[in-house]
């Protein structure tokens, strides 16, 4: 932004909606957390043979 094309009131508008989306993002990403979390705590992940049964890749198709 070029200072001398806004006003600090429009400057401030930007960042109170870029502020926003980012709120936004982080909400979104933490819900996506929870649920791979909850996933990978429901995988013993103790077989070591191929992933065909793997249930952390059935929980995500």
């Amino acid at each position: 932004l070029e200072a001398t094309e806004h006003s600090c009131a429009e400057v401030k508008a930007i960042t109170s909606a870029k502020l926003t989306l980012i709120d936004e993002k982080i909400a979104e990403l933490t819900k996506i957390r929870t649920a791979l979390k909850k996933i990978n705590d429901a995988c013993c992940g103790h077989n070591n043979d191929d992933a065909s049964h793997c249930s952390i890749l059935a929980a995500l198709e």
